[in-house]
């Protein structure tokens, strides 16, 4: 055993608490912050108990259990069987360092607890064994200790992922007593089923005790084995990020954070800035461009003020310094320190997909984005059983109510599959006399995308050029034969063409064309809906399209393509620009993702 393993080890045993029971029972518990000790939710009971450490003993008052009671008094706590005790009048006491990551299979563990299966009054006692993979119990996960007897009384008890040097785990029960077939244990996500107020405490609690602290040393020690894999970042520059998280207060949309620091979509549920950061930190460092943990708190600085603005700057810059990514991170400073450009308007974000039974049925989700950067979700129905003419009954109101709550003022997205590029959705009716590509800007936008990562880098390059005004156009003549492998060259070739122009409808291979366009990371498509029934008079109808549309181009260079877009819409209903009717745009801006986890709004007229 090195000298940070014994250290580790004995201010593992000082976390240590019992806890006793008004009844006469006891259980074990972990100091996790200072003044709060973490447990069982059957140890601690209706929370009338004592906690005794090193000899000192005071009362504890439950903060929260979940869940608070268990309905069958012959079964065992429901998942996941956890409380917080708060403990005034024990100062000086070390905390454990929790850790929430997945183990693999075979991980060795060290667990803590009280037992009387020695002498009549608890005692400290141990086991040592391993992680023997996942066990569902109640429908949730827990974890099997394995080769080492779990004794009655080690219920709340810690336990160390040897290999990490964190409380990975509480003690729930024992398998079999008086054996040493182990036990099951309650993993330490399972504190997400806290309420976020209790969770938030303990997280800030913990963070900010632990920043600068031993605990974090001695893990270091332990990574520097020659047997330990290398982290992103070592245990101390980790400690002290996550301390200075636990002092940011700013409003952000977590998954819109994510998504700019990794360049691919969010996992399904992100609960504070801390999870954000633990799932970045295991990331690879990509080609070109900072590792993605250092991006998230480099933007993240972009949105504090004062001091917690200047560490989290600091600690940027020293971690980049190590990590030999000074270089990346100056680049990062003078091209990306200004947040991307994107439209201030708010966006009404509709996204119809197709059913995981019946491709031919679709689910539809409804986003709301008040603000760049802050999106709510204002309708979901996963179900996967509308047809498209139940879809098209549908929208009208899906659109109109959250229009109607945004004062008419957004632009209107459908996120779609390609077998829907046809619909009209800008015909859809609103108010009394009008459509709703008159009266906002709509643009369509490609679901596929979404999961093709792989393309994201030049998705993000093209609409850069776009934004900053210099980005090309490639047209397509009305009557194209060109190869899509030609076409793909030419765009490979070009990361300046941001845009795809094609004068007429998307039949034949021109569909073709428009999916090694979206391969190639062009965002932006506009064509027509028409045909071009004839070439053999020039100019043809293909040809004043493209006239028509490279006029209001260079007449109203002030406008965003979608606004210009709905003006002419309006202008071609009110009998002007003949030659740009049936105008369609794909309009996909990389900075805003749809995101399936946003709060749910119930509809209000």
């Amino acid at each position: 055993m090195s000298a940070a393993e014994a250290e580790l080890e004995q201010l593992f045993r000082r976390s240590l608490v019992r806890i006793d029971g008004p009844d006469g029972s006891h259980g074990s518990g972990v100091w996790v912050a200072p003044g709060l000790v973490l447990t069982c939710a059957h140890v601690a009971g209706t929370g009338d108990v004592e906690i005794t450490w090193e000899e000192i003993r005071a009362p504890g008052r439950l903060v929260e259990a979940v869940p608070p009671r268990r309905r069958d008094p012959d079964q065992p706590w429901p998942w996941p069987d956890l409380a917080l005790l708060e403990v005034a009048g024990i100062p000086d006491h070390p905390c454990a360092w929790l850790s929430d990551q997945r183990l693999s299979v075979q991980t060795p563990l060290f667990l803590l607890g009280h037992s009387t299966v020695y002498q009549r009054a608890p005692q400290v006692s141990s086991a040592s064994g391993r992680y023997g993979g996942p066990q569902e119990v109640d429908g949730a996960e827990m974890w099997r200790f394995t080769t080492d007897e779990v004794a009655h009384g080690m219920s709340g008890g810690p336990v160390l992922d040897l290999r990490n040097g964190a409380v990975c785990a509480i003690v729930k029960s024992t398998r079999l007593p008086d054996s040493t077939m182990g036990g099951v244990v309650i993993p330490i996500a399972g504190l997400r089923a806290f309420s976020p107020h209790a969770r938030a405490m303990l997280w800030s609690r913990h963070d900010q005790h632990h920043t600068g602290g031993v605990w974090a040393a001695l893990r270091e020690g332990l990574r520097r084995h020659p047997n330990r894999v290398p982290a992103s970042i070592n245990a101390v520059e980790e400690a002290e990020l996550l301390g200075l998280l636990s002092g940011v207060r700013v409003d952000v949309d977590l998954p819109v954070l994510y998504q700019r620091a990794a360049d691919r979509l969010a996992p399904s549920s992100l609960a504070g800035l801390r999870e954000v950061a633990n799932a970045l930190m295991d990331r690879l460092t990509p080609a070109a461009g900072l590792h993605p943990l250092l991006a998230f708190t480099a933007h993240l600085s972009q949105l504090t003020t004062g001091r917690p603005r200047d560490e989290l700057l600091r600690w940027t810059e020293q971690v980049a310094i190590r990590r030999g990514e000074s270089d990346r991170y100056v680049q990062w400073r003078r091209t990306a320190e200004k947040p991307e450009e994107t439209t201030d308007q708010p966006s009404v974000t509709v996204q119809i997909a197709p059913g995981a039974l019946d491709p031919n049925r679709y689910m539809v989700t409804v986003w709301v984005s008040r603000r760049a950067g802050h999106s709510e979700k204002f309708y979901c129905d996963d179900s996967g059983t509308h047809t498209i003419n139940e879809l098209r009954a549908m929208l009208p109101d899906l659109v109109k109510i959250p229009l109607k709550q945004l004062h008419g003022w957004a632009i209107v997205e459908f996120v779609i599959p390609p077998d829907l590029l046809d619909e009209r959705f800008e015909e859809i009716a609103v108010g009394r006399r009008s459509r709703l590509g008159r009266t906002n800007p709509v643009v369509l936008r490609d679901l596929e995308r979404l999961a093709m990562e792989e393309t994201w880098h030049g998705w993000r390059a093209r609409w850069q050029s776009l934004r900053s005004g210099r980005g090309a156009v490639e047209w397509l003549d009305c009557d194209d034969h060109t190869d899509p492998d030609a076409l793909d060259g030419r765009l490979r070739n070009g990361l300046d063409i941001a845009t795809v122009a094609v004068p007429r409808n998307l039949s034949g291979t021109l569909r073709e064309l428009l999916d090694v366009a979206v391969d190639a990371g062009v965002p932006t498509v506009v064509w027509r809906r028409h045909e071009c029934p004839g070439h053999d008079e020039r100019p043809c109808s293909g040809d004043m399209f493209r006239a028509g549309l490279e006029k209001e181009l260079g007449a109203h260079q002030d406008l965003a393509l979608p606004e210009l877009v709905r003006k002419l819409r309006s202008a071609m209903a009110a009998g002007l620009n003949p030659e740009c009717s049936g105008i369609v745009l794909l309009w996909d801006d990389p900075t805003r993702l749809p995101e399936p986890e946003a709060p749910l709004l119930g509809p209000t007229a």
